[in-house]
C-alpha cells in the first residue's frame, strides 16, 4: 500500500464488494504505523511526526489507528472476518514500579501504538523460539554459555517479566505454534453471538515475533 488512505480504501472494499474471504492480515502493523506517522506529519505540514510538538502527533496516530479498529471492527461484526495483524517485535527497557528495570519483547511500535493495540486485540501471542542452553568449559577458570536447539517455536499467550502478550480465552501461558492449538481454544464457543461454521469470529489476533 502507498500510503493509510490506500489501507482504508481496501478495507471499505472488503466490507462493501462480493467475496469469500474469511480473514484479512495485516502484513505488518510496524510498517502500517510509518504509514500512519506520514500521514500525520502531512497533515501537520511537517517533515515528520516527531517535529509536531509536545508529542501531538502520536496522539493524532491514535486517532488514525481507531479509525482503522472501526473499519476492522466493522468486517469483523458484519462480515464474520477473522482479524489478524503481525508485527515484528523489539526489546525495550521496562520499567516497573516495585522492582528495577529489564528488557522484555514487545511489538515494535511507538508505545502510545503498542498501548492501542494491546488494548483493542482479545488475543496478543507472542512467537518465540524454544531455546536450551549449555555451558562448555573453555580452560582456565572460563565457561562459555552456548544456546541449543531445533527451532522448534511455540506461542506466549500471558505477560511475563520477558515478554508482552494477553489472551481471553484462559490459555495456558504457551501454546503449540499452530493454528489448530490456537483455535481449540475457541472453537466451541459462541463469542458475542458471532459463529461461523462452528468458531467464533470476534477473535482479533496480534501475532509479534
Amino acid at each position: 500500500m502507498r500510503d493509510f488512505d490506500s489501507v482504508l480504501e481496501s478495507l471499505r472494499w472488503l466490507y462493501s464488494q462480493k467475496h469469500e474471504f474469511k480473514s484479512v492480515a495485516i502484513d505488518t502493523i510496524d510498517w502500517l504505523e510509518q504509514l500512519i506517522f506520514q500521514a500525520v506529519a502531512r497533515e501537520a505540514n511537517k517533515e515528520s511526526v516527531g517535529e509536531i510538538a509536545y508529542g501531538k502527533g502520536y496522539d493524532l496516530a491514535v486517532a488514525k489507528w481507531e479509525k482503522l479498529f472501526l473499519a476492522l471492527d466493522f468486517l469483523r461484526k458484519d462480515r464474520g472476518m477473522h482479524i489478524i495483524a503481525l508485527c515484528h517485535c523489539d526489546v525495550v527497557k521496562h520499567t516497573a514500579p516495585d522492582a528495577d528495570s529489564y528488557d522484555r519483547y514487545q511489538p515494535a511500535l511507538h508505545k502510545s501504538s503498542v498501548n492501542t493495540w494491546q488494548e483493542w486485540c482479545d488475543e496478543v501471542l507472542f512467537a518465540n523460539y524454544r531455546v536450551f542452553t549449555r555451558k562448555t568449559d573453555e580452560g582456565f577458570g572460563r565457561h562459555r554459555t552456548v544456546a541449543m536447539g531445533e527451532g522448534e517455536r511455540f506461542l506466549q499467550t500471558q505477560e511475563t517479566a520477558t515478554a508482552l502478550a494477553k489472551n481471553r480465552l484462559r490459555m495456558p501461558t504457551e501454546i503449540d505454534f499452530s493454528w489448530k492449538a490456537y483455535a481449540s481454544y475457541f472453537e466451541s464457543q459462541n463469542i458475542n453471538g458471532v459463529v461461523v461454521n462452528g468458531s467464533s469470529k470476534k477473535e482479533k489476533e496480534l501475532i509479534n515475533g
